[in-house]
């Protein structure tokens, strides 16, 4: 039976879902439409997945459906549902008054503050298939716990520079305090008199039994095995979205697992950690194209913006260079003759007074003909250590090569005198 609700018929639903969106989007926030595919949490949309991971400001504001196996009741319980709502709210980087922010934005929902007592309690929340760490408080409205403010620290064992904020509100339980009672199911979404909440009830009821009764462990495993195997070679093709999804999408398979009693608890922490695995590939992928996609948008903008040399100016260095490597030439002829010294005394002076750049440009060259005969190769996923690693060992056998070929001047002056 549906609860009364109070005099003046409180907002919808769906009012309150566009008085809440309205409000964040005076703060700056894009309005994205749901992600459509199961998660378990607001927070891995993938626009919000990726969109943390970099450096750059950003904020949004979206309605999302989530999925949680382990929480159905089969429509029994008056709250815990195993498909809901939440609105979350992305803010990067964090705001200094994001409490009072959170009660204004719960002031224009339609909730009435004063009618209600408000308590915040702290929590850490740390996910083993995401790599997250994070830490902020839930804000429990008369004892219920409505909402999740938490400033992100890492994802994906990224640590966020800067720190973003993430608040969901479980949009379902807060209905029920704007609109006084006692059920999910008797909250009007459009408006007083509708029946979706029966059509809720019913849906509910059927889900639970399919994940209670119904769903087959060998079947749930074989799609398992499957997404696993395509989220392996997105990530050797280097493909950083449909490797997140795939992952993703593996959760709800795990949980309703468990959710059938079908898997042992080691069992499970070890799907949970092969999903963390290709989350960070995924993430890895992502900050490694977008890098080299930045680093081509720099060069680009380096080649439009250099001035175009003038040709008289490129003559003169021209001739002043040919003039210098003439002079070269008949200081060495005059050393050799006046030393006695052989050829290859002439050749060690002149790589002592060549130039840094003529210098750095041999010795690319035979660095280049040495790579080009080596057996490895980097990795699919573009390792950053392997390719630091290789670089200083380039570096070093530079310096290596130019201490073996150059010769100290002082040798040539005691000849001399």
């Amino acid at each position: 039976m549906q609860s009364r609700a109070p005099d003046g018929d409180p907002p919808s639903l769906q009012e309150v879902v566009r008085r809440l969106q309205a409000f964040w989007r005076e703060q700056g926030c894009a309005e994205l439409t749901p992600c459509d595919f199961q998660i378990p949490f607001a927070a891995l949309h993938p626009d919000t997945f990726f969109s943390l991971l970099g450096r750059e400001a950003w904020r949004a504001a979206y309605l999302q459906p989530v999925r949680r196996p382990l929480d159905g009741r089969r429509g029994q319980h008056p709250y815990r549902l195993n498909r809901h709502h939440q609105f979350a709210v992305i803010l990067k980087p964090a705001p200094q008054d994001l409490q009072s922010l959170y009660l204004e934005s719960l002031a224009a929902s339609g909730l009435e503050l004063r009618q209600h007592e408000i308590k915040w309690a702290e929590w850490h929340w740390e996910p083993r298939s995401l790599g997250v760490k994070g830490e902020g408080w839930h804000a429990l409205i008369d004892g219920l716990g409505v909402t999740r403010l938490t400033y992100l620290e890492q994802l994906a064992e990224c640590p966020l520079e800067p720190v973003g904020i993430e608040i969901s509100y479980g949009i379902e339980r807060l209905l029920m305090l704007i609109q006084g009672v006692h059920s999910a199911f008797d909250i009007a979404w459009q408006g007083w008199g509708d029946e979706r909440g029966a059509l809720h009830r019913r849906r509910e009821e059927e889900v639970s039994r399919y994940l209670f009764e119904i769903a087959g462990g060998t079947e749930l495993r074989d799609r398992l095995r499957a997404l696993d195997l395509d989220a392996e070679r997105c990530v050797e093709a280097g493909l950083a979205e449909p490797a997140y999804e795939l992952a993703v999408r593996s959760l709800e398979l795990i949980d309703t697992l468990e959710v059938r009693g079908e898997i042992a608890p080691r069992e499970r922490a070890g799907f949970l950690d092969r999903v963390r695995e290709l989350v960070v590939a995924a993430a890895g992928l992502s900050l490694a194209n977008a890098a080299r996609e930045a680093g081509k948008t720099g060069s680009e903008r380096e080649d439009v913006s250099e001035e175009p040399q003038v040709p008289g100016e490129a003559i003169e260095e021209g001739e002043a260079t040919q003039e210098g490597e003439a002079t070269q030439e008949v200081s060495a002829d005059a050393e050799a003759l006046t030393t006695g010294a052989e050829e290859p005394a002439v050749e060690a002076s002149t790589v002592d007074e060549t130039s840094p750049e003529e210098a750095t440009a041999a010795d690319r060259v035979v660095e280049a003909s040495a790579s080009e005969g080596s057996d490895t190769e980097a990795s699919s996923l573009g390792d950053p250590e392997s390719e630091s690693e290789s670089e200083s060992e380039g570096a070093t056998s530079q310096r290596s090569r130019r201490r073996k070929t150059r010769r100290p001047p002082s040798r040539r002056r005691k000849k001399r005198e």
